[in-house]
């Protein structure tokens, strides 16, 4: 199971900045990382991971996102050995001397990840609608990523 839990985006200063920091975080078969309640940019952790979903979706065999605020990422191995494409998801923290240290896994349908990331870009465009409208630059980020998540990927 694979989740990016967005709560809510920090709206304090007008006009709003490019990719407002705010809460969110990765959910890992019910391992949140980095944690719950995360502090970070919820629009890059979407970025991020939608960049990593569309490489695998071009059929690379790995793609890597990050989590901005802290030495984070998440790792992604595309398998075709099941009848639907897989990734195996790992989350990793840098921890300085010691390198990477892995923090959560799981292994997903690639359409699972499709739809985790298309859930938290919906609750995002709503929390930027209000706020925005859909000419302002960070709710236009999202509509073209929910476009193309929508979009049948076969």
């Amino acid at each position: 199971m694979i989740a990016l839990v967005f709560k809510d985006f920090e709206l304090l200063h007008r006009p709003i900045p490019k990719s407002p920091s705010g809460r969110a975080w990765f959910v890992l078969d019910g391992v949140s990382f980095p944690g719950e309640d995360w502090y970070d940019f919820p629009l890059s952790m979407l970025g991020s991971a939608f960049d990593a979903y569309l490489e695998l979706m071009r059929g690379e065999p790995e793609a890597v996102s990050f989590v901005f605020d802290g030495p984070f990422n998440l790792n992604y191995r595309r398998s075709v050995s099941a009848p639907e494409v897989s990734v195996k998801i790992s989350a990793y923290s840098e921890d300085g001397e010691l390198g990477q240290t892995l923090k959560a896994e799981t292994e997903v349908a690639l359409s699972e990840l499709r739809n985790a990331l298309m859930k938290s870009a919906e609750l995002m465009a709503v929390a930027l609608s209000s706020v925005e409208g859909a000419d302002g630059v960070n709710s236009r980020i999202v509509a073209r990523i929910l476009g193309e998540l929508k979009r049948d990927p076969h």
